[in-house]
């Protein structure tokens, strides 16, 4: 019994979800996070994501991975002017786990808003 309730401890213990890992490696800059998101004006600032993540959990995001447009074709998404890092950052956050944590707390409402349409 000792021995299958670690068993069980390992495959539904305390280990981080796969929303969260994504999400940190995504943080990171991780050459698996294979999308390129550019913010600001000039377009300097940037995020990493998952492409096939998004396409999984976002219909808009699936739409513009399959237009066949540049962007698409390069994994690079251009951010709409105005949204901060820190916004973003909750945006990225609310897709990877399903909900808002402390970096949508650090998100400007409004922004998300935009981002969210």
């Amino acid at each position: 019994r000792g021995r299958q309730s670690t068993l069980a401890s390992l495959i539904f213990g305390t280990r981080p979800k796969l929303g969260t890992i994504l999400f940190e490696q995504a943080m990171k800059g991780s050459s698996g996070a294979d999308t390129v998101f550019k913010l600001g004006n000039d377009r300097t600032a940037s995020f990493r994501g998952h492409s096939d993540v998004l396409c999984g959990i976002c219909k808009e995001y699936k739409a513009f991975f399959e237009s066949g447009m540049e962007e698409a074709r390069k994994k690079t998404v251009p951010v709409p002017p105005g949204i901060s890092e820190e916004s973003f950052r909750g945006f990225l956050e609310f897709l990877y786990m399903g909900g808002a944590g402390e970096e949508c707390a650090r998100a400007d409402g409004r922004e998300l808003a935009i981002l969210s349409e």
